[in-house]
């Protein structure tokens, strides 16, 4: 009988770990980029890094769902997203990839250039057209 309950104990506590590292969260690539391009109501195109060594990064916003191009109101959401962030400077908090390969983000704009800590206004969920957030004040960094 005791070996048995301390085999019931080690599983418990082995379930209980393997919990615990299922649970924890994961922590967020950040990235300073200047938006490039912007594919539709929900994705953009990002040029990261320092200059002879960019990378392109395919970003899908967090928490947006927008037409595509092809449905109604898909120009409308992409010209929203672009006129939000076409050619500024943004930061990306980039927790996780999804299945096509683009970084799932965060997106916080740079709502003033020319500045040595320019602040930031998060795209995110909100009351925007066809589905797409509004820039609200966001963080100072």
């Amino acid at each position: 009988m005791p070996a048995a309950r301390t085999l019931r104990a080690i599983s418990a506590a082995g379930m209980f770990a393997m919990l615990a590292m299922v649970s924890t969260p994961t922590r967020a690539d950040v990235y300073e980029c200047l938006v490039v391009g912007v594919a539709d109501g929900d994705t953009l195109t990002a040029r990261c890094g320092s200059p002879g060594l960019y990378e392109q990064v395919r970003v899908r916003l967090s928490g947006i769902d927008a037409p595509e191009k092809g449905q109604p109101f898909g120009t409308r959401a992409r010209m929203a997203l672009g006129a939000l962030v076409f050619g500024r400077i943004a930061r990306l908090e980039c927790p996780k990839s999804d299945r096509y390969g683009r970084k799932v983000c965060s997106v916080w704009v740079a709502a003033s250039l020319g500045t040595d800590r320019p602040a930031y206004a998060r795209c995110g969920p909100g009351n925007g057209e066809a589905g797409h957030g509004l820039v609200v004040p966001g963080l100072r960094t």
